[in-house]
């Protein structure tokens, strides 16, 4: 039996739920302590899926699917704030406050769960390694993040 598995970093896509409330605050607040993560688009993933599967490739194989970097989170308010002209100020902290932060917004303690498990992840440097694999199956480099928050900056700007 052939198998290959697309593990699929973290989607840049996901700023677009909680980065406009920072906009709007001023304040990103993780758990992270500030270390780096690779994000990556969800159309870079479906891309390189699509790759894999018409590539023929009947091996077993593992695909770390992440992005061409892995900015700090604040290199990313940094990049917000250059596209938007807005500040959301990184602030790092301890990750029960972030659990009673999202908890105090309404979240269901699943994800609260799973967005402080992402942080603590991140924290312990899961999520800092880069890859070449999406541009490897795809022949093209996957999105940047500052190139992602140029794209959907209308969307930025109208919630923030």
């Amino acid at each position: 039996m052939s198998w290959t598995f697309m593990r699929h970093g973290l989607y840049t896509d996901g700023q677009l739920w909680f980065l406009p409330q920072a906009l709007k605050s001023g304040s990103w607040a993780t758990a992270t302590r500030n270390k780096p993560r690779h994000y990556v688009t969800r159309d870079d993933c479906a891309h390189a899926v699509a790759a894999a599967l018409a590539s023929g490739d009947t091996t077993q194989r593992i695909h770390e699917i992440n992005g061409p970097a892995a900015p700090t989170p604040e290199e990313v308010a940094a990049i917000v704030s250059g596209v938007t002209g807005k500040p959301p100020a990184h602030a790092d902290i301890p990750v029960d406050a972030l659990r009673k932060g999202l908890e105090g917004a309404g979240l269901p303690p699943t994800l609260v769960g799973a967005m402080s498990g992402f942080d603590i992840a991140t924290a312990l440097g899961f999520y800092g390694t880069v890859t070449p694999t999406v541009e490897e199956l795809t022949g093209r480099a996957p999105t940047l993040v500052r190139d992602f928050i140029i794209a959907n900056k209308a969307a930025f700007l109208a919630a923030g």
